[in-house]
Order: structure tokens, then sequence, then C-alpha cells
């Protein structure tokens, strides 16, 4: 295992004994497969890897150094999507409002900032609102929707 862990992330036999029968060559060899299933899910986080091994307990099966292992990296797909929560329709004549955000897809395996900032539509700034200077919105490993 490297960062990717085993059943959560790829399963498959720990342990596969290839068996190529006596007589082959590399002209007439069979191909053996290990196969291994990759497990989605829906968590934000880096990409992962695990390695596999080859390995013989015949002295006389000599394992080309450069291919006896390969590392398997797992591309992280997953995404969150993250969106401001308002009143239906925000309609005010003074005061505040307040604005929430979170996100609505997924978990965090790592820390996440979005930035907040605000713009003129309709209403200017500061004619009509008072306008904020851009912040970063943390969301924190461990955080789920």
């Amino acid at each position: 295992n490297g960062t990717a862990m085993s059943p959560n992330d790829f399963s498959g036999s720990e342990r596969q004994i290839f068996v190529f029968d006596s007589g082959q060559s590399s002209v007439n060899a069979t191909e053996q497969c290990l196969n291994l299933t990759i497990h989605d899910d829906s968590t934000l986080e880096d990409d992962e890897t695990f390695q596999v091994h080859l390995e013989s307990t015949l002295s006389t099966v000599l394992l080309n150094p450069s291919q006896k292992s390969a590392i398997i990296t797992i591309l992280d797909d997953d995404y969150i999507t993250v969106g401001l929560e308002t009143c239906c329709a925000c309609k005010v004549k003074s005061g505040s409002i307040r604005l929430c955000s979170s996100f609505t897809k997924g978990s965090l395996e790592k820390d996440v900032s979005v930035q907040i900032t605000t713009s003129n539509g309709s209403a200017t700034s500061p004619m009509d609102y008072v306008s904020v200077a851009s912040f970063p919105l943390n969301f924190t490993h461990g955080e789920s929707s």
C-alpha cells in the first residue's frame, strides 16, 4: 500500500500465483493477468497510489529489475459543489441579510478554500450597500455535506 488503502480504494487478490507451463518460451507464452477493482467514492482527496510487486521463489527465474514492480495511481475525479444559500426572493429595504455557504456533495479529506467577494449590480457600493473586501471561506478536512 501507498496512500491508497485496500479494501477501501482498491481490491483484488493480495497474492496471486502465475504459472507458466514448462516448454513455453517468450514467443508462445500465455499472458498472465492480475485483476484489481478500483473503488470510486465521493470524497475530495488527493490522487492516491499503491504498488504491485512481482516476485519469484525460484533462483532460475530472473526478474527484470525495471519491470518487477509498478506504482498504480488512482486519479481523484471527485469534486464538491459550493454555493450560497439565500432566502427565496432576497429583497430588503434596510438592515442586513445573512448569506450562508455550504458544499452540497461529498466529504473532504483535505482543506478547501473559496473566495467571497461582492460586486455591483443595479445596486452600487457605497451608495446602496457596503462592499466587503475579498476574503476566504474555508471548509476543513473531515467536514461532510
